[in-house]
């Protein structure tokens, strides 16, 4: 739990740093929902202090009411979205959930007072430095009709946004700076050196007038009442007259609005603000699926993967997508490529389900200026002529170093180790299985030793079955091969006679595809996992002997002295253990080898041994000592 805690921490402040540096890294809802996670999770004191601790102590700032956050209601599961709509009395007030910075407007007796952020909804950020460059918000509140002051004390809520057209007009000021409308204001509004010549495109969109003194109906009609000030987009609806509610909302929030939304806000017409952060009778409607066009710049082909295929990613000009910007598309295959039609210059429509990865939904249009897309010929790492196999461009190299490390990385971390990626791997040396099976860390650097030292704990300790599970088997996944071995069992896997009796009954869902998939890569996969058996170090549990006659099996006593190769001292000592060897702190009578890899050192422990006749050997010489059992005595001949 307190892992759980901590990570969610970690989460939050990164991204509350973020958003005051003016680099925003989530939307104010996925940070609420973060926030709401560990409030459940610690002790109310301990939460609120926490909370409060967000926020920077100059110009920190108390709000007057709760400035909360609302319960979703999703497209996807339309009983939800019908059944709360019909449970709404009346008629209903359906407005753009417009996805900008929260932010509160104090006016008293009708004049501007202050600006304050959101915050966590109790505590903001005093901006009203900046409010006199900001559009939507007026000095004074003049009604429309009269043209006299509203003498009122409001406090309004609305979201600081870039309307769409001066987005584009900033982004010519400034030279493209800027990769959306959102994170272009909230970067501004956050920025301690900003500047007025930025902040003049900002628009304070209001919605709510916080208190209850008005329900949503005539907070709308004020809002609306006042001069310079233009609230987000509404509609009063009948629920009872609605054909298809969940369709007709997506209609409604599928609008070309003039700023950036994320769904809609739906409430009663009579509904007056909860005092409290949840709201339950006011919800957002969430379309999660979302579409735009944009143009296909380039294709990289990234690869090669752990089987050599090579994978197209489109380059498209950044469109925002659900509040997420979209620069880069997976094209999957050679087949997608064609079916699409796709070209460099390409019009296409991206689509997100599900604030999932995007993928293109179709071209829209090819002009006289697009050209046809390039593919490789060399594998950028071994250089290797690719051909293609099936739907896919593919180095058939086997030794291609980046498809080894893939592969290397996938069975290591099957086998549970955690303290290497491909880059580590890399950079260890460690290219081939066989490196990997004779990889000595320099003790110097604890990572290498860790390494080492997790091979031995997690790798060297699985049977024969889980190794063969663990290795790559081009196109078959770890589940196909355990469903395998587990049907025919290990040793007529691993037979001569196992090609010949495999077909005669196969698992079931398992077709001769498969099958072959499986033996055209079964000997190299037995040999890897026989270099694993094979080594001394091997361990599996399954093969342990019963502990129960330790006493009988042990061989002898070891004292170790000096630095080692093999990685910490504490699982050296273990290994020897597991091998029938007692580890002894110093040398005495009776014990049997010293090990130091200065057999000529002229350390009081060396000079004892010699005394007392104990024999010196190197940790190589020890270790091959355990891995032969034609040895009894004598280490002469090592």
């Amino acid at each position: 739990m307190s892992n759980n805690i901590q990570d969610l921490k970690k989460q939050i402040l990164a991204a509350n740093h973020a958003y005051r540096d003016g680099s925003p890294v989530m939307s104010d809802s996925a940070f609420d929902d973060l926030c709401e996670k560990l409030e459940k999770l610690m002790p109310e004191e301990e939460y609120s202090a926490f909370r409060d601790s967000l926020h920077e102590e100059k110009g920190k700032v108390k709000h007057p009411f709760i400035m909360g956050s609302l319960d979703k209601l999703q497209f996807e599961k339309p009983d939800e979205v019908e059944s709360f709509v019909k449970s709404i009395a009346g008629s209903v007030n359906i407005s753009a959930k417009v996805d900008g910075i929260s932010s509160r407007a104090s006016y008293k007796s009708g004049h501007f007072i202050s600006l304050t952020t959101r915050g966590d909804g109790s505590f903001g950020i005093d901006i009203t430095d900046k409010a006199q460059y900001i559009n939507g918000l007026p000095h004074e509140l003049i009604d429309k009709s009269s043209g006299s002051i509203i003498e009122k004390d409001f406090e309004i809520r609305g979201e600081l946004v870039i309307l769409k057209d001066d987005f584009i007009k900033l982004n010519e000021d400034t030279n493209g700076k800027f990769a959306n409308a959102r994170n272009a204001c909230a970067g501004i509004m956050n920025r301690k050196d900003w500047s007025k010549d930025e902040v003049k495109f900002i628009t304070f969109v209001p919605y709510t007038i916080l208190g209850q003194e008005y329900d949503k109906h005539e907070q709308f009609k004020i809002l609306d009442s006042i001069e310079g000030m233009k609230p987000a987009w509404s509609i009063e609806l009948d629920a009872r007259s609605i054909d298809g509610i969940p369709h007709k909302l997506f209609e409604l929030a599928s609008q070309d609005f003039s700023y950036t939304t994320d769904g809609l806000v739906i409430c009663s017409t009579s509904y007056k603000n909860e005092e409290k952060y949840r709201p339950s009778a006011c919800k957002a409607f969430k379309i999660n699926q979302q579409v735009g066009e944009t143009k296909l710049v380039d294709v990289v082909w990234e690869g090669p993967s752990k089987d050599g295929f090579m994978c197209p990613v489109g380059i498209v000009d950044p469109v925002e997508l659900g509040g997420a910007t979209i620069s880069r598309v997976t094209l999957h295959n050679l087949d997608v490529i064609d079916e699409l039609g796709l070209m460099y210059g390409s019009k296409i429509l991206l689509k997100r389900s599900g604030d999932v990865i995007p993928h293109i939904e179709k071209v829209v249009e090819n002009d006289s200026k697009c050209s046809k897309i390039e593919l490789p010929v060399e594998c950028p790492c071994c250089g290797s002529k690719l051909v293609r196999d099936g739907v896919n461009l593919r180095c058939m190299n086997k030794d291609c170093a980046d498809q080894v490390v893939h592969q290397l990385s996938m069975f290591i971390k099957k086998c549970g180790v955690k303290s290497a990626s491909e880059a580590t791997l890399k950079n260890f040396g460690i290219t081939s299985f066989k490196k990997l099976m004779s990889f000595t860390p320099d003790k110097k650097y604890k990572s290498e030793v860790k390494l080492f030292d997790e091979l031995y704990s997690k790798v060297f300790s699985q049977s024969r079955e889980k190794l063969l599970g663990a290795m790559n088997f081009v196109g078959l996944s770890e589940t196909l091969v355990d469903k395998i071995v587990s049907h025919y069992g290990y040793e007529l896997v691993s037979s001569s006679k196992f090609k010949d009796e495999a077909y005669k009954s196969l698992p079931v869902g398992i077709g001769t595809v498969t099958l072959d998939k499986f033996i055209e890569r079964l000997p190299e996969a037995l040999a890897q996992v026989g270099m694993v058996v094979s080594d001394i170090r091997w361990h599996w549990s399954g093969d342990a002997p019963d502990t129960t006659q330790a006493k009988s099996e042990i061989k002898g006593s070891i004292c170790v002295t000096g630095s080692l190769k093999f990685g910490s001292r504490s699982k050296f000592l273990e290994f020897a253990k597991q091998h029938g060897y007692e580890s002894k702190s110093g040398v005495s009578k009776g014990l049997t080898y010293l090990v130091n890899n200065d057999i000529n050192s002229n350390s009081s422990k060396n000079r004892k041994a010699k005394e007392l006749g104990v024999q010196i050997i190197t940790e190589e010489s020890f270790m091959k000592l355990l891995n032969d059992s034609s040895v009894k005595s004598s280490l002469d001949d090592l």
